[in-house]
């Protein structure tokens, strides 16, 4: 971690209360209410129950990821990992550990968080090698699933070589070790 991190993470440790959502991206701090709206909880509930258990993976919510490459951490709305690879001491788990993160855009289709969430989120996961970036985006009414992440050394150039879109009412197919159909009108409410 940098300097820059290491300061951050202290503000956030020592200042910030609990009832509130900390992420570090592109060296800026972004303080969230702790709890979303519902549209927004909606979205990650019906994904969560649609995908189900899936063998050897953990789903965890309101956890915090470290991207090595970005030296960034961010908070996905959800987030897949491979179970046996995480500490359950720490609050910070490596990225070389994550298979999916998910966010979802709920606020205004042109703020900033949905720039965070549509671009930097996803140059960040890119860039430390998470395999799939699922983006649910509700004010477009459309999900987005990119894969195959592609580093390059200027990491805030880093992006997936794949995205697949599908807009609400089209079946999205996940791939291993997911190997799971869902149906995107899940997302609509």
């Amino acid at each position: 971690m940098s300097l820059t991190t290491d300061l951050l993470n202290k503000v956030i440790e020592e200042v910030l209360p609990d009832t509130v959502r900390a992420e570090i991206i592109d060296g800026e701090l972004i303080v969230n209410a702790a709890t979303p709206f519902n549209r927004h909880a909606f979205a990650v509930s019906h994904l969560r129950d649609a995908i189900g258990l899936v063998p050897g993976l953990i789903a965890l919510e309101m956890t915090t990821v470290f991207l090595p490459a970005t030296d960034e951490e961010f908070i996905p709305d959800l987030a897949y990992y491979r179970y046996d690879e995480l500490d359950p001491d720490v609050w910070l788990n490596p990225a070389s550990a994550l298979v999916m993160a998910v966010e979802v855009v709920s606020g205004k289709d042109n703020g900033n968080a949905a720039r965070r969430d549509r671009e930097d989120k996803a140059r960040g996961y890119a860039a430390s090698g998470v395999p799939l970036y699922l983006l649910i985006d509700k004010p477009r009414k459309m999900a987005l699933l990119q894969s195959t992440p592609r580093y390059v050394p200027d990491a805030k150039a880093s992006r997936y070589s794949v995205t697949i879109r599908t807009s609400y009412g089209e079946l999205l197919e996940l791939p291993e070790p997911f190997n799971r159909t869902i149906d995107t009108s899940i997302f609509e409410r």
